[in-house]
């Protein structure tokens, strides 16, 4: 079983519909499917004109379908909020590699310079006669 196919029936199973109808609301909307609030989402949407359709004109009943619709643009929302927030992450993260790398090889530099001044000390040192007088 995909991971598709058991989002599927577990949106199924928690708003008490069939498994035919949420597959028919994706393939009918060309939905593509990455999380299991994909599934809901696409079943709420596909719903909403058909539900509007019902014969059903209580207040309370258009009221609920209000509702779903304000929900469904909440949802559609934060997902693209989050989408934003996370693609600015990913940005930060990236600059904070880069300037780790930067650290990284200005460390490299400074110890290189180091292994040299140390090289050039010893050479120069080799080449004096001896300080104590041995």
């Amino acid at each position: 079983m995909t991971d598709t196919e058991r989002w599927i029936r577990e949106v199924a199973q928690e708003i008490n519909r069939s498994v035919a109808s949420l597959k028919r609301a994706i393939k009918d909307t060309q939905t593509e499917i990455n999380s299991k609030y994909d599934v809901l989402l696409c079943y709420a949407k596909w719903s909403v004109p058909k539900l509007r359709n019902v014969e059903k004109q209580e207040a309370l009943y258009k009221k609920r379908i209000e509702n779903l619709e304000q929900l469904i643009y909440d949802l559609q929302n934060v997902t693209e909020k989050m989408k934003v927030a996370f693609s600015e992450q990913l940005e930060r993260k990236d600059r904070l590699i880069n300037t780790q790398n930067e650290i990284i090889v200005d460390r490299e530099r400074t110890i290189a310079n180091q292994a040299r001044i140390i090289a050039e000390m010893e050479d120069l040192l080799r080449g004096l006669p001896l300080a104590s007088g041995e």
